[in-house]
């Protein structure tokens, strides 16, 4: 929810210094809740971007942030959210026998064959800033799909659903980098800026993952939100 009104913001349907709509009206707009539009404002009040005052309401307060992406996640249905709201710009594809060095990354076997796909990621409409340098790394027996035209969704949707699978587990790890003068000169950033290091393993049934992503933000593009909830007493 923040990043559409973020979108709204920076498309120009509201300017700097403009009062948003009324809370019930943004939730009859976007049909949330009202919970779902107060946590996206305080969101983006964190950001910066708008003020809430009390008795007047909330105003736009800044676009520094029109090329920083937002993820908020509390399930593997959000992973969704952010392949439909991000377009992937494919650099390059090439298929590859795994050695040592490969199976930490992948979580396989030596000798298992893989595609890697390298591209650029950005918000749709914002594609002059990309938001991550991204490695795809899918199985080659869903080759048919990663030798495919760029999905407007993420390729473990295409996979989940031609296959016929099920996904079950996303592992993640998160750590800090500094970005290589490559990488660098593909996301427009300067060498040794400051990032995030995402990678993620999707488990459907098998041992071995269906798909492995491995994406670099850069610090003043993107803002990783996660909500852990306390399970509920049996």
């Amino acid at each position: 929810m923040a990043d559409a009104l973020m979108r709204d913001i920076t498309s120009g349907v509201y300017a700097v210094g403009d009062l948003l709509p009324p809370e019930s009206v943004l939730c009859e707009n976007f049909n949330v809740s009202r919970a779902t539009i107060r946590e996206a404002l305080r969101q983006l009040s964190e950001l910066g971007v708008v003020n809430k005052a009390h008795g007047i309401g909330t105003r736009v307060m800044a676009l520094e942030t029109q090329s920083q992406y937002l993820m908020s996640l509390n399930s593997i249905s959000g992973l969704m959210h952010y392949g439909h709201e991000t377009a992937l710009r494919l650099i390059d594809r090439s298929a590859f026998v795994a050695g040592e060095s490969d199976t930490e990354l992948l979580g396989c076997a030596v000798g298992d064959r893989w595609i890697r796909l390298r591209g650029v990621r950005s918000v749709i409409g914002l594609e002059n800033r990309p938001i991550a340098y991204s490695e795809i790394y899918i199985d080659e027996r869903y080759a048919e799909i990663a030798y495919g035209p760029s999905p407007a969704r993420t390729y473990y949707e295409m996979i989940i659903d031609r296959h016929g699978e099920e996904l079950q587990t996303v592992e993640q790890e998160i750590s800090a980098i500094n970005f290589s003068v490559a990488i660098g000169d593909l996301m427009a950033v300067k060498p040794e800026t400051a990032g995030l290091q995402i990678i993620r393993r999707y488990y459907c049934s098998q041992s071995q993952p269906i798909e492995v992503t491995l994406n670099h933000h850069p610090k003043e593009r993107f803002t990783y939100k996660l909500r852990l909830n306390r399970p509920s007493p049996k």
